[in-house]
């Protein structure tokens, strides 16, 4: 499998994209510009799939997903949350070795406080965008209130 270095990637493009690649004056000139208001929250997760495919399957899959799309909507995105709501994949002692789960609580908690923060500096439109799709069981009731939440489930087939 090739390493693929989000933090770094498109630090030396025209047009960045990636949030970690960005100075805080950066990100702030961004949310000047028109239509820059709407960030890209990459959600990952760290669970079993089988003895055959990394835990990290889903992380990659929305990271490729994330890049594409923020690209083609010329929006930034944020970088991978490597967590998710992953109870159903711990099984047996030794049968999910490897998988991490956050609960339920939690999870909303770490969302809740990534749109807040994201909201503070100026962003309105927070899309969190997953490949696993338990990821969207606790989130919604973590966006803020009186905000929109906007979940987006994306799959292999979508990133093509």
């Amino acid at each position: 499998m090739t390493e693929v270095d989000y933090v770094n990637e498109d630090a030396e493009a025209e047009r960045k994209h990636n949030i970690l690649a960005l100075s805080f004056a950066e990100v702030a000139e961004r949310l000047g510009e028109r239509d820059q208001d709407t960030v890209l929250v990459a959600l990952g997760s760290t669970e079993k799939h089988g003895a055959h495919i990394p835990l990290g399957t889903d992380s990659y899959v929305t990271m490729e997903v994330v890049k594409r799309a923020a690209k083609a909507a010329d929006v930034l995105y944020s970088p991978l949350v490597p967590f998710g709501y992953s109870p159903h994949h711990m099984g047996r002692h030794l049968e999910g070795a490897g998988t991490i789960t956050l609960r339920a609580e939690t999870y909303r908690r770490v969302m809740s406080d990534i749109a807040h923060s994201l909201i503070f500096h100026g962003f309105k439109r927070i899309i969190f965008v997953s490949h696993h799709g338990s990821n969207t069981k606790p989130i919604c009731s973590g966006a803020p209130s009186g905000g929109a939440c906007c979940i987006s489930r994306c799959s292999w087939r979508s990133s093509a």
